[in-house]
């Protein structure tokens, strides 16, 4: 116990990308492997764990379980947490091999898109902090080009998969991780029943801030554009309510016509505006950056004068980076903690993590800036 009680003057880094149950659980490993504890050895309980570590007890509770499910600790009921008769036996099925697969959703452009850009750079940077390598692959590639990924796959020569998802997980894609039984994480996708975890953008706070923006600027025809398809995403699915709910506690009637799905490019954008310019509207908030700036573009073609005549608010900022002498308000993800967060959740299941998949929201902020202003005044006055 000695040696436990130096070790618990250590703190954990909460500020570290690794899970703080992570931490725990290899300080537990170490001080099994050192000595500190031998076979049959117990363990403090949860919470004298929580309390030395200073850390919660489902923190604590997850880094024991980690360890159970390895093989080095044996938890019973009323019998309290021991180290394993056998502590060399893990339960871990295969050998790791220090490699990550990501799929990036979607077209080949896409890759160039700052928002996968800067979500993919996150996740390179984390996986390497713990020491692993990510092999990439686009859902959108040719048969052969997806062979040698899916091989590795379906040969378990991946210790699990994370799945930037664009529109929906390609069917052949997932089916082949399914029966590899890999760990697996989606970034911007999640099921309607959980069957893994995901990392999603908090898209209800984002947007509800936007329209509310524009609705305290006394707009009231305000057009919504977004993405084509039958099937929407779950990111569709709630910046669209988002956009209703706030119209609807503003008491402004719900306008189907204001609303237009087109190919989420800046042409794209463009087209939806001009068939909506005959429907008068007065702003536009869009599903990304890239359909308001198109709607720019046809409004000040037809001779408005943003903000002045109109104004647009984007998701997701992927204008930013273009450096625009008009910066488009727009509402920031926070794509890097995306990306770490989604390889550390994967890590835990690396380790051996068993709780229940689970859905982790990511931050979302409206930054305005220099495309909103008070709706023209004949739009207030009707």
């Amino acid at each position: 116990m000695g040696h436990m009680a130096k070790r618990a003057t250590t703190p954990l880094d909460e500020h570290s990308p690794i899970p703080l149950r992570t931490q725990l659980a290899a300080l537990l490993r170490d001080a099994i492997s050192d000595g500190a504890f031998g076979p049959g050895d117990k363990l403090p309980t949860v919470r004298e764990l929580a309390e030395r570590y200073a850390v919660g007890k489902t923190t604590a509770a997850g880094a024991v379980e980690t360890l159970v499910k390895e093989g080095l600790l044996v938890a019973r009921p009323h019998r309290g947490i021991s180290v394993a008769a056998r502590p060399g036996e893990r339960k871990r099925h295969r050998v790791l091999t220090k490699q990550i697969g990501v799929v990036l959703g979607g077209k080949d452009d896409l890759a160039h898109d700052p928002y996968y850009v800067s979500l993919l750079s996150s996740a390179q940077h984390t996986a390497s902090r713990y020491g692993q390598t990510i092999v990439l692959l686009r859902d959108g590639a040719r048969a052969d080009g997806r062979a040698p990924f899916l091989k590795l796959v379906a040969e378990r020569r991946l210790d699990g998969v994370i799945y930037i998802v664009a529109d929906k997980i390609d069917r052949a894609i997932g089916e082949v991780i399914r029966k590899a039984h890999l760990p697996l994480v989606t970034v911007d996708y999640a099921p309607t029943r959980p069957r893994f975890d995901a990392i999603m953008i908090d898209n209800t706070k984002g947007a509800t801030a936007a329209m509310h923006r524009l609705v305290k600027l006394g707009h009231r025809r305000i057009a919504y554009l977004a993405p084509p398809g039958r099937a929407p995403s779950v990111s569709a699915v709630e910046r669209h309510g988002a956009y209703r709910d706030v119209l609807e506690e503003a008491g402004v009637p719900y306008d189907p016509g204001l609303v237009r799905h087109e190919e989420v490019k800046v042409a794209g954008g463009a087209r939806a505006m001009r068939a909506l310019l005959s429907r008068s509207p007065t702003a536009v908030f869009s599903f990304c950056d890239y359909l308001s700036l198109g709607a720019m573009q046809a409004v000040e073609d037809a001779g408005m004068t943003v903000p002045r005549d109109f104004s647009a608010i984007g998701f997701g900022d992927q204008a930013a980076p273009l450096g625009l002498a008009r910066p488009l308000s727009s509402v920031v993800i926070d794509t890097q903690e995306m990306g770490r967060a989604a390889v550390a959740r994967l890590h835990e299941r690396i380790e051996g993590y068993t709780g229940k998949p689970e859905i982790v929201r990511v931050d979302s902020t409206f930054v305005d800036r220099a495309t909103t202003a008070r709706a023209p005044s004949r739009a207030r006055a009707g």
